[in-house]
């Protein structure tokens, strides 16, 4: 008798194959990467996928189960590749934690964040919905995880409460969506970094202040240029 699946089992078992590693798998996905990249999501076809991976279409469904499931995988695989922001706040995952270290801090997670390289990334992926600005949220939403977790680490010697801290987290990332989601619907997709830069001091100050604020230390005082300079070398980009 053939085994029926409900919902929740089934999507179990989805997991599972998405986790399990062999070369059609991995062959699927580059061919995904390739075909999302260059035509999109609406204009890539699961049989250009397969046919370039050569295996077959219920090789797709094994393993991930549908089309935008797959395409999930892209952007969670791109991410991985190219956005790596944990490099970046490893570095400062020892520091003791200050009003101006904080505040230089989160000038280099905007910095980074919307780094020429990062931007014109995260900024040009295809999307799979009809705003032009969603891939670059795609991207942001992946990683905030690794932003909160930072976080509660990194203010512990403050001796706050964990909700304090998630709530400076996300009140970091949510300002950095602000910026991609005002930038991009005002400017399209034309990407200005000049102007943006000047964005990008002026929300992450405002942030600084306002994590400041939540966590009742000092409010910072806005960087000189000559520090906003040393910052920016001290990014990585």
């Amino acid at each position: 008798m053939k085994k029926v699946y409900d919902y929740e089992t089934a999507m179990v078992d989805i997991s599972y194959r998405r986790k399990k590693k062999s070369p059609r798998k991995t062959a699927i996905l580059k061919s995904a990467v390739k075909h999302f990249s260059e035509k999109g999501f609406d204009e890539t076809s699961i049989k250009d996928i397969v046919d370039d991976a050569k295996c077959s279409i219920h090789a797709v469904n094994y393993y991930y189960g549908s089309k935008a499931a797959l395409w999930s995988e892209v952007i969670d695989w791109l991410a991985a590749k190219h956005f790596r922001l944990e490099d970046l706040l490893l570095k400062h995952a020892e520091e003791k934690v200050t009003t101006a270290t904080l505040n230089k801090l989160i000038h280099k997670i905007f910095l980074y964040t919307f780094s020429p390289k990062n931007l014109i990334f995260s900024f040009q992926l295809p999307s799979i919905v009809s705003h032009d600005y969603e891939p670059a949220l795609f991207i942001l939403y992946r990683k905030y995880d690794v932003l909160e977790n930072f976080f509660i680490k990194y203010l512990a010697p403050l001796g706050k409460d964990e909700e304090t801290m998630h709530q400076v987290s996300h009140l970091i990332w949510n300002n950095i969506c602000a910026v991609t989601l005002s930038y991009k619907v005002i400017n399209g997709p034309k990407i200005d970094l000049d102007n943006l830069r000047k964005e990008i001091i002026r929300w992450s100050f405002f942030t600084s202040q306002s994590s400041a604020y939540i966590l009742g230390i000092d409010q910072p005082k806005e960087l000189t240029e000559k520090a906003l300079e040393k910052v920016t070398a001290e990014t990585s980009f």
